[in-house]
């Protein structure tokens, strides 16, 4: 992984996982961004013998450790991030990528109207197509502008608003949120075919025997915001506030 906030924190998640699945990763090893030669990690996982090597870091150096990998005689699943999924990656790997997939937020394949016409309004103004952060940001943005048009102009309320939005359609598909407000939706797979991404989502996926336990939080929690109270903002008349501060009795002022 590398050496940043992207590689610690999203490893981390990672790692925490497979322990909870009963399948700890046996090796994490770092580099820092802008590195070039990774023999030294990649001799130690060799020495290892895994079924995968996994890589959360940016596309340039996720590549290079790849096409290092297939040099070294290492045939195993390559895993990546989404920062891979980019054409970037296909032309430094070359020809030899062999077996690699990466998860990615979304399917940028897909005939979504509203995406399309997003993508479309994107290379018009940037001369590039949209990535992975750019399409979210847009699809944050929008929210928060949806719920001052229902809100106003009043920080809790707004607040308030985006808490009640259980479900959001957005250019990066329909969003579904939990509990403590994590997107819930499907994601996609995106593997490396003949020279190209080809995307793939739990439709192309057989359906796991048995299937996994419900969670907590797979457990609905109703919030309804503001709008769910038996008053309007505009009908309160007194709102009481408890306050919880050090005794200021003794301070001389």
């Amino acid at each position: 992984r590398a050496v940043n906030r992207y590689g610690r924190v999203n490893m981390r998640e990672f790692r925490n996982g497979a322990t909870r699945l009963g399948a700890p990763l046996i090796a994490e090893l770092s580099y820092q961004e802008g590195d070039t030669d990774f023999t030294s990690q990649l001799e130690r996982i060799r020495s290892l013998n895994p079924d995968g090597v996994f890589t959360y870091g940016n596309a340039r150096e996720s590549a290079l450790i790849l096409r290092q990998m297939r040099r070294m005689g290492m045939d195993q699943w390559f895993l990546g991030s989404d920062r891979a999924v980019t054409q970037e990656f296909i032309d430094i790997v070359g020809p030899n990528a062999g077996r690699v997939v990466a998860g990615y937020p979304y399917d940028p394949t897909r005939q979504d109207p509203r995406y399309l016409a997003f993508v479309r309004d994107f290379r018009h103004a940037y001369g590039e197509a949209p990535e992975t952060y750019a399409a979210y940001a847009y699809d944050g943005a929008m929210m928060v502008m949806r719920a001052i048009g229902e809100a106003g102009l009043n920080r809790a309320l707004v607040r308030d608003s985006l808490a009640a939005m259980k479900r959001y359609d957005g250019v990066t598909g329909q969003q579904q949120y939990d509990a403590v407000f994590s997107n819930r939706a499907p994601a996609s797979l995106a593997v490396l075919e003949a020279g190209r991404w080809h995307f793939y989502n739990d439709a192309h996926l057989p359906t796991p025997s048995p299937a996994a336990p419900a969670g907590v939080l797979d457990t609905p929690v109703e919030f309804n915001g503001w709008r769910g109270t038996t008053l309007s903002p505009a009908a309160l008349r007194e709102v009481r506030i408890g306050l919880f501060a050090p005794d200021t009795s003794e301070v001389s002022r």
